[in-house]
């Protein structure tokens, strides 16, 4: 459950836009390139981490502090709210998304009996975001569709 409700996230960064300081398509998807840019760099940078260090469990948890944190300061943004201080939300957003989605890879793939069931379980992985991915999409089309 959890997987399916972070894939919810980047659509609703799109939509912070187009909804709270009611932007046009194009400018709204260019008020999220910040976040997006953050997310992708960050999908790199924490494996190197964790190469590095060797350990993971602090990486998840500080991921999930992150994530919880700034997905409650992003609840206030309003449309008084400075669009620097909606930037800085979204891409702390993406920060803790990213770590999260990649450190858990990790120990799942850790916790394997058999060296051969590696791929099954990255492949549940993928299947169980794409699933949360396609729902979060449809849900939102729906919504925006029928009250915008």
């Amino acid at each position: 459950m959890r997987r399916f409700l972070c894939h919810l996230w980047p659509s609703f960064t799109g939509w912070t836009g187009s909804v709270v300081f009611l932007e046009p398509p194009l400018k709204a998807t260019l008020s999220s390139l910040p976040v997006c840019c953050l997310t992708v760099a960050f999908n790199f940078i924490e494996p190197v981490i964790i190469q590095l260090t060797r350990r993971y469990c602090l990486l998840l948890w500080l991921g999930w502090a992150i994530l919880t944190v700034f997905l409650g300061l992003w609840r206030l943004v309003g449309k008084t709210t400075f669009r620097a201080k909606s930037y800085v939300f979204q891409s702390m957003l993406g920060v803790g998304v990213s770590t999260v989605f990649t450190g858990v890879q990790v120990p799942m793939q850790a916790s394997v009996a058999h060296v051969d069931d590696t791929g099954l379980a990255v492949g549940t992985l993928i299947v169980i975001r794409l699933f949360g991915a396609l729902e979060g999409l449809s849900m939102g089309s729906t919504v925006f569709n029928s009250d915008f």
